[in-house]
């Protein structure tokens, strides 16, 4: 994941206001590829996530990155 789709899941999860911590953002931004961002979200808010993220297309080499 990219700045950019790291800056729209935020948006997105802070507009369900599902609260969220990511780790490895910066690292993220030196290669991706490696290491991308992951966000953690609580138990009993996975299921409202996955609905928020549904519509989001955020692919590393054609593998969803949402599960």
């Amino acid at each position: 994941m990219n700045q950019g789709d790291i800056a729209l899941i935020r948006s997105i999860l802070e507009n369900e206001q599902i609260d969220y911590y990511v780790s490895g953002e910066n690292f993220a931004r030196l290669d991706p590829l490696i290491q991308p961002a992951f966000f953690f979200v609580a138990n009993s808010k996975i299921g409202q996530a996955k609905e928020a993220l549904k519509d989001l297309d955020v692919h590393i080499f054609g593998v969803s990155v949402i599960r």
